[in-house]
């Protein structure tokens, strides 16, 4: 195999799972501004942003982990919008899809502080899965 190619999604393997079903599910709340918004007044009673699914899955550097993890460090609450889901239902399709979600999950819970909330967040009404 040539040593230039790229394998997309290598940076989650053999990286840790967290247990999905632990993790509230929520309606979609267009209250939760998404992670590139900077803080503002509306974040004075409760910091909250969301992050989508794809952009968690998109990472492909531990520098860029830290830097999603940075910005959101101070939020009392973040969701994970799921943003992708796949129209295949084949068992393997499923579980790898599944695998790859639960250890994007669990590298943003360890980058983040403990007492961060963190949900999953159901996808706006009228979106469809990819």
């Amino acid at each position: 195999m040539k040593s230039t190619y790229k394998l997309i999604g290598a940076f989650w393997d053999r990286r840790e799972t967290s247990e999905i079903a632990t993790l509230p599910i929520t309606p979609y709340d267009p209250c939760y501004p998404d992670v590139s918004t900077e803080k503002c007044l509306f974040d004075l009673l409760e910091y909250k942003r969301s992050i989508k699914l794809t952009m968690l899955l998109a990472l492909e550097r531990e520098e860029d982990l830290a830097e999603i993890a940075l910005r959101l460090k101070d939020c009392n609450k973040v969701a994970i919008c799921l943003d992708y889901i796949p129209l295949s239902h084949g068992t393997v399709h499923v579980s790898f899809y599944r695998l790859r979600v639960a250890q994007a999950i669990k590298a943003l819970m360890k980058a983040l502080p403990a007492e961060t909330h963190i949900c999953i967040m159901l996808p706006e009404e009228g979106m469809h899965a990819a």
